[in-house]
């Protein structure tokens, strides 16, 4: 969300706060990134990070659903970090803002495993349909699962 217009940026952080704790979170902040040189600002966001428990996996999903048909901000990323971090789901925007090797990885690594895929995991699946623009539409968001089992998800 573009923090230049305050009074827009706290009421959209207030009803953020309430979606992720109306759909069960285990925690959640808000970090803010400012681009710019003297007085200009060029680009200025809020990045909220949303921790979700395994046994919250609906939930999850529910939240990236009404993140995505509010149309109020993009999804950028979802991973999961247990252990080892995986990128589910990462936009175009996103990858940009990436290392290239990176970006040309996951895209050779999604353009392989495309949905319908039996090899995908259910849960990946599941993660993926509730991204489908023809149902969800945009939220900016990074999700990951750490090595505890949280879930975590960060929107922008």
């Amino acid at each position: 969300m573009d923090i230049r217009n305050p009074s827009n940026m706290v009421s959209l952080e207030t009803h953020h706060r309430e979606l992720a704790t109306n759909n069960k979170c285990e925690m959640q902040y808000f970090t803010h990134e400012v681009e710019g040189k003297g007085k200009q600002i060029k680009r200025s966001v809020s990045v909220q990070v949303v921790t979700f428990g395994d046994d919250e996996f609906g939930s999850m999903l529910a939240f990236i659903r009404t993140i995505r048909n509010e149309h109020t901000n993009h999804i950028d990323c979802i991973y999961r970090d247990d252990g080892a971090c995986k990128v589910l789901y990462a936009s175009a925007r996103y990858l940009r803002t990436t290392d290239k090797e990176f970006a040309r990885n996951y895209k050779r690594e999604k353009k392989a495993n495309h949905i319908p895929n039996p090899l995908i995991p259910p849960d990946e699946e599941a993660i993926y349909k509730a991204l489908h623009r023809n149902c969800h539409p945009k939220k900016k968001l990074i999700c990951k699962t750490s090595h505890n089992g949280a879930t975590h998800i960060k929107d922008n």
